[in-house]
């Protein structure tokens, strides 16, 4: 039996190239958590924030406010609404980026997890039917069948019972 393939094997990241990435990927992380916020749940609950659709509101109102400058209070800075503006803008760029990296990894870690299961999944059927006749091999498989009893819940229910059929008259 073939088993689907979404990875080419022979081009693997070398342990090296592994660990330089693991060691950018936290480096990034450190550097970026100097200046970064972290939220509690409580914090992020009821707040309305530039969400979807709400940018180009955020952005005409900041333009207007340029224009009509002397109608705002005179205590609203409009250099740290520029600011906060040009910071949104910087770290939407660092989000955007960081997505697009997490759903690299996340799909290649879906492909891995895919190819792993169709390979244990090929090596679980030959060696059942390959169990009976050979004992040793059916004392190995029996912690499979152990955390099979434990841990699958995915069994197919059973078929459902058909009502009696009512008597004909």
């Amino acid at each position: 039996m073939s088993i689907k393939r979404f990875l080419d094997l022979s081009r693997r990241l070398s342990a090296a190239e592994m660990e330089n990435a693991v060691a950018a990927l936290r480096d990034c992380k450190n550097h970026l958590s100097r200046f970064a916020v972290s939220l509690s749940d409580e914090e992020r609950k009821g707040k309305r924030t530039v969400a979807e659709g709400r940018e180009g509101y955020v952005r005409e109102l900041w333009r207007i406010s340029h224009e009509y400058e002397s109608e705002l209070p005179r205590s609203f800075a409009l250099t740290d609404y520029t600011a906060l503006l040009e910071l949104y803008d910087e770290w939407k760029r660092l989000k955007v980026l960081a997505e697009e990296t997490a759903e690299l990894i996340d799909d290649t870690v879906l492909a891995l997890g895919v190819e792993l299961m169709s390979h244990t999944d090929l090596a679980h059927r030959s060696l059942q039917n390959a169990r009976d006749l050979n004992a040793s091999l059916d004392r190995a498989l029996e912690s499979i069948d152990d955390y099979n009893r434990r841990y699958v819940t995915d069994a197919p229910a059973p078929p459902p019972v058909a009502p009696p059929a009512e008597p004909e008259v």
